[in-house]
C-alpha cells in the first residue's frame, strides 16, 4: 500500500510543476485539505525545517498588527480597536479597525506576522470593522486601481505649483515672504489633470467634492474639473482670521471649490453660508498646509452621512481622515511623502482609543 503524502509533500510536488504558486493557487489545487491546515503545515515547515523545500518570495508581505484598545461588555463579548499595517517592498497599506467583536480576549501591544497577503481570509470577517485606510504611495498611481464609484464625498487639499520669487527690498513690511522657490513642500510638482479623470471615476454619482485652492490655481481647477465631468456648485471662501503682509492686500482667506457629479443634491445644514470662518492652525502645525478640522467637520458633515466612505488623496497629515472619524464616517486616504506617515498612524490611533484628536501630543513640523 503506497504511503500517503503529507500535506507538505503535495505542495512541493505542485511547485516542482508550477515553479511558482499563490497560496489561492494551492487552495484550488489541494481542495481536499482545509485552508486553514495547508496554510499551517507549510508556515511549520519553513520555520522548522533545517532545509526547507518551499520558500517565500519577495512577493509575500508581512503585517505588524497594533492592538490599540479592548474592552469587555455585560455579554463576555470583547470589542478591539486597532490596526493592521501591511509592507511589501516600497509599499506600505494601513487598515484601522474600530469595534470589531471577538469572543476571544486580545493582548493589548504590538505583533508582526509574515505571512502571504493571499492567505488572510479573515481580512473579509474584518472589513466590516474597518473605518480608515491609509495608503502610502502615489496618489495618481493609486487612484487608477480603485474601483469605479467607491466612495461618497472627496475632500482635499491637492498639491498645486504657488508663485516663486517673494520681495528681498529692505522697506519691505516685517514678515513678508522674502524668498520662496515655488515649493512649500516636496512633491508639488503635480497637474490638476494628472488625477482629476480617476477622482471624478471614484465618486459616487449624486455626490459632492470639495477642493482647496488658491487664487492663482482657481481659474486651472475649475477647467479641469469640468473638463471631467464635475458640475460646478459653490465658490466657498475660508476666512483663515490670518495673515501675512503683502504688497498688493494681504491675503487672510483661501478658496474651496466645491463640485458634484450627477445630479444635485443639497447639504444636510442649509444655513449654512459661502464665506465662513474658522481659526487657521497657529503656531507648528503637522503638516505645512494642515487644515483646522473645524472646516473639515463643516464639509464631511454638510455632504455625507453617517458611515459614508470619504476620500482624501492628498493626506498631508490626515485632518481629513480625523474628521471622518469623528463624526462616525470611513475614509481612505493616500500620502506620497513617507514622513508624515507615522504622524497620521498615531492621530488616528489616538482617536480610536480616546474617541478625541490631541494632535497637539504629536510631533510637530
Amino acid at each position: 500500500m503506497a504511503k500517503r503524502k503529507t500535506i507538505v509533500e503535495k505542495v512541493v510536488d505542485l511547485i516542482k510543476d508550477n515553479k511558482q504558486m499563490t497560496l489561492n493557487e494551492i487552495y484550488t489545487e489541494l481542495p481536499e485539505h482545509p485552508q486553514a491546515s495547508i496554510r499551517g503545515n507549510i508556515n511549520r515547515h519553513i520555520n522548522t525545517a533545517e532545509n526547507p523545500q518551499i520558500q517565500r518570495v519577495d512577493k509575500g508581505i508581512y503585517s505588524i498588527v497594533e492592538i490599540i484598545s479592548t474592552t469587555k461588555d455585560e455579554n463576555g463579548k470583547y470589542h478591539i480597536n486597532y490596526n493592521a499595517q501591511y509592507f511589501c517592498g516600497d509599499k506600505e497599506i494601513t487598515f484601522f479597525h474600530k469595534d470589531f467583536v471577538t469572543d476571544s480576549p486580545v493582548t493589548e501591544g504590538i505583533f508582526e506576522r509574515k505571512d502571504n497577503f493571499d492567505s488572510f481570509e479573515e481580512l473579509t470577517e474584518h472589513e466590516k470593522s474597518i473605518r480608515g485606510i491609509l495608503v502610502k504611495g502615489d496618489a495618481v498611481e493609486i487612484l487608477k486601481k480603485l474601483k469605479d464609484e467607491s466612495f461618497n464625498l472627496i475632500v482635499t487639499d491637492p498639491p498645486y505649483k504657488v508663485i516663486s520669487g517673494g520681495n528681498k527690498s529692505k522697506k519691505s513690511p516685517k514678515g513678508m515672504l522674502s524668498k520662496n522657490d515655488g515649493k512649500i513642500f516636496d512633491f508639488n510638482n503635480i497637474e490638476f489633470s494628472d488625477y482629476m479623470p480617476d477622482l471624478y471615476r471614484v465618486l459616487k454619482s449624486e455626490s459632492h467634492a470639495y477642493f482647496f485652492t488658491n487664487f492663482l490655481n482657481l481659474q486651472t481647477l475649475m477647467e479641469e474639473v469640468q473638463k471631467v465631468g464635475f458640475k460646478i456648485h459653490n465658490l466657498l471662501v475660508w476666512m483663515k482670521n490670518n495673515t501675512l503682509p503683502n504688497r498688493w492686500y494681504m491675503k487672510n482667506c483661501e478658496y474651496v471649490l466645491m463640485c458634484r457629479k450627477g445630479k444635485a443634491v443639497a447639504i444636510n445644514n442649509k444655513s449654512c453660508q459661502t464665506v465662513h470662518q474658522f481659526n487657521n492652525i497657529f503656531g507648528k502645525k503637522l503638516h505645512e498646509t494642515e487644515k483646522p478640522l473645524e472646516i473639515l467637520n463643516m464639509y464631511i458633515t454638510n455632504s455625507s452621512k453617517v458611515n459614508d466612505y470619504v476620500l482624501d488623496p492628498f493626506g498631508g497629515s490626515g485632518s481629513t481622515m480625523a474628521s471622518a472619524l469623528l463624526n462616525d464616517r470611513r475614509c481612505m486616504t493616500i500620502e506620497i511623502d513617507g514622513k508624515y506617515i507615522p504622524t497620521i498612524k498615531q492621530r488616528v490611533s489616538g482617536i480610536l482609543k480616546t474617541g478625541s484628536d490631541y494632535r497637539e501630543g504629536l510631533a510637530l513640523a
